[in-house]
């Protein structure tokens, strides 16, 4: 088994009791809707709470490196937004190295354009649409919106045409610059196996054939930051052992080409990769009341 993937699983293992430990009431749940079927992991499932309004939709893809993590793994995180009046669409999507990039973004597209299917049941709004993710999860949310707001981008990785397009874009922790993730000093074998299981692509310890990866630009979404991307949230931590400045990075491309961006970030080395999903945390509170003052600006703007 490819190293990175062991290791995700067991950060999953360890950590599940303590991100979903929490519940929420009046929130109704719909496990394993399938969205296409190129793959068992291509479904997604459903989170809200009844009512007779509009709901504004929010989709979610989980973090594990691309290699590992379900969205088993984000449920209290599910059920936490749609507390909150969102329909929340919790998708699983297709992992590495069985399966490596572009897939997870052809995934992601299909899981947006499945979402008209449910208008059957329940009454959307898509005119509000956010799209989020942690991590690797916040890594395809952007590339979804690079792939949506360039017709190159998205043509270089052959996925489809976006029939719903999102509002807005929340990204927790996420890498949008994979070839900066080659500079990580901690544990270079375990970057390296990350990298071939996500690519496909045996890469060199010095990463000199970096270019040689069909896809080696269209890896890093903030390459493609245009005036067309929605307003975003970024929250990161500038410590993150994984892709520190990566959220500041990302922050300054999208103020540079216009695009309204907000931002949370934390400055302790305890306060570090993901620390959103543990709830009980300070920070994570702290963090949730700048992502729902922001959910409350979509969900409340007037089309």
């Amino acid at each position: 088994m490819n190293f990175g993937k062991f290791a995700f699983r067991i950060i999953d293992y360890i950590y599940y009791p303590f991100q979903n430990y929490k519940k929420f009431k009046d929130v109704e749940v719909e496990k394993n809707i399938v969205y296409q079927d190129a793959h068992k992991r291509c479904k997604y499932d459903i989170y809200y709470k009844k009512t007779d309004e509009a709901m504004p939709v929010l989709v979610n893809f989980h973090g594990g490196g691309w290699l590992a993590g379900d969205k088993k793994y984000r449920k209290s995180l599910a059920e936490y937004y749609a507390s909150k009046g969102w329909f929340v669409v919790n998708a699983g999507y297709r992992l590495g190295p069985e399966c490596p990039f572009p897939a997870q973004i052809e995934d992601s597209i299909n899981c947006l354009n499945h979402l008209p299917t449910l208008k059957e049941r329940f009454n959307l709004d898509f005119s509000k649409v956010v799209i989020t993710g942690d991590s690797a999860g916040a890594h395809i949310s952007a590339c979804t919106i690079a792939a949506i707001t360039d017709e190159n981008y998205r043509k270089a990785l052959e996925v489809p045409v976006p029939a719903v397009v999102p509002t807005a874009l929340v990204g927790f922790c996420g890498p949008y610059d994979i070839k900066e993730m080659t500079n990580f000093k901690l544990l270079p074998p375990a970057v390296r196996s990350l990298m071939k299981g996500f690519t496909g692509h045996k890469y060199k310890k010095d990463y000199s054939d970096y270019e040689e990866f069909k896809f080696h630009k269209e890896l890093s979404p903030i390459n493609f930051v245009n005036e067309k991307w929605p307003k975003s949230l970024i929250v990161h931590a500038e410590k993150d052992i994984f892709c520190a400045g990566h959220g500041q990075a990302l922050i300054k491309a999208l103020e540079e080409n216009g695009v309204e961006a907000k931002e949370f970030s934390t400055k302790k080395l305890t306060e570090n990769h993901c620390f959103h999903l543990i709830f009980y945390k300070k920070v994570s509170k702290r963090a949730f009341e700048e992502v729902f003052k922001f959910l409350d600006e979509i969900k409340n703007d007037a089309q």
